[in-house]
């Protein structure tokens, strides 16, 4: 069953949704004690992955290319820091590219909504990676101008990206020590947002 669901993978078309799947796959292996299995003498089911994310289609209509690339990036780096084997971590991170510095110019490239949705994957990957004290120095400047940010966010429309975007704000804030950016306006704000998109017919 473990090389029939690695198979899978490849089977998924999107690599914004395999990149993601990947992620959770290779944890669920890790924590069935099925690491070994994500790299075997011919096959490197981590480097694999990475490979998809990186030919994504430029061109491709729908979301913004930035995110679409970023996202599975994150949800892989987070992946491959929890495996806790240093040399494959280090081995992912440098692979074909500097992994740390494709996700930091990816995050450049997002729109305010996008950013607010992605500013924890890339924080706990840093932390997770021990890098979040190079990478972003000035972590409390990150997190003020995340939390000056979120005024401008229009929460109604889609449930993905909007409605979800204020939640992701709060808890990164909370997560990363500074819940006093957390405003009163901020809180009524998003639960506004909970109850208008609960009430909406599925």
């Amino acid at each position: 069953h473990v090389g029939t669901a690695l198979e899978l993978l490849k089977r998924i078309p999107a690599s914004f949704d395999r990149g993601r799947a990947a992620s959770v796959l290779f944890l669920a292996l890790k924590a069935a004690g099925q690491q070994k299995r994500l790299v075997r003498q011919d096959r490197d089911y981590i480097l694999e992955t990475f490979d998809a994310i990186d030919s994504d289609d430029e061109h491709a209509s729908g979301v913004n290319n930035a995110f679409r690339k970023v996202f599975p990036l994150l949800t892989m780096l987070n992946a491959v820091s929890d495996l806790g084997d240093p040399e494959l971590v280090n081995r992912a991170l440098s692979y074909k590219q500097d992994r740390l510095a494709q996700a930091a110019a990816l995050m450049t490239r997002l729109t305010p909504m996008e950013s607010a949705l992605m500013a924890q994957y890339y924080l706990m990957a840093l932390h997770n990676l021990g890098r979040l004290e190079t990478a972003v120095p000035d972590l409390d400047a990150y997190l003020r101008a995340l939390a000056a940010s979120s005024a401008a966010l229009d929460p109604a429309g889609p449930w993905f990206p909007n409605g979800v975007a204020l939640p992701y704000v709060v808890e990164t804030l909370w997560m990363f020590g500074r819940p006093d950016l957390v405003s009163p306006a901020l809180i009524e704000r998003m639960l506004a947002s909970l109850a208008a998109h609960s009430s909406q017919p599925q």
